[in-house]
C-alpha cells in the first residue's frame, strides 16, 4: 500500500509536532530546575541531600526524555523517507531533511549535562 503525498506529509507533520512537544517539555523542565537551583544558591544554599535529590530526579527525567526523543526522531526519519518515497511515486520532488537520531540524542545529552553541572555548581557541591 502506498500513501498519498498528503497522507505521508500529514503523518510526518504530526510526528514532527510530537517531537517538538518532547523538546518543549525538556526545555521547560530544564529551565524550571535551573531557576530553582539558582534562586536558592544566593542564600544559605542547599543541603547535600537536596542537591542530590534535585540532580538525581533531573538525571532520571533526562534519561527518559532522551529515550523518548530518540524514538520520536527515529520515527520522524522513517516518515520522512516514506514521504519522499510517496512523492517520488507521484512525481513530486520532496526535499525533507531530518537530523539523525544520534545527533538528537547527543545534543539533548550535552544540554542535559550542562544543566546537571549547573545544579552541582550552584548547589555548591564543587565549591
Amino acid at each position: 500500500m502506498t500513501l498519498s503525498v498528503k497522507d505521508a506529509l500529514d503523518a510526518f507533520q504530526a510526528q514532527n509536532n510530537a517531537a517538538d512537544k518532547l523538546w518543549a517539555y525538556f526545555s521547560a523542565v530544564s529551565l524550571a530546575v535551573a531557576g530553582y537551583v539558582i534562586s536558592y544558591s544566593s542564600g544559605d544554599g542547599f543541603s547535600t541531600a537536596r542537591v542530590a535529590a534535585v540532580a538525581g530526579a533531573y538525571a532520571i527525567f533526562c534519561i527518559n526524555n532522551n529515550m523518548a526523543l530518540g524514538a520520536a526522531q527515529t520515527l520522524l526519519a522513517s516518515l520522512a523517507q516514506a514521504a519522499r518515497d510517496s512523492g517520488a511515486a507521484n512525481d513530486v520532488a520532496l526535499d525533507i531533511k531530518v537530523l539523525s537520531c544520534r545527533a538528537v540524542r547527543w545534543g539533548q545529552g550535552f544540554m542535559s549535562l550542562a544543566v546537571f553541572i549547573g545544579i552541582l555548581v550552584f548547589g555548591h557541591v564543587f565549591i
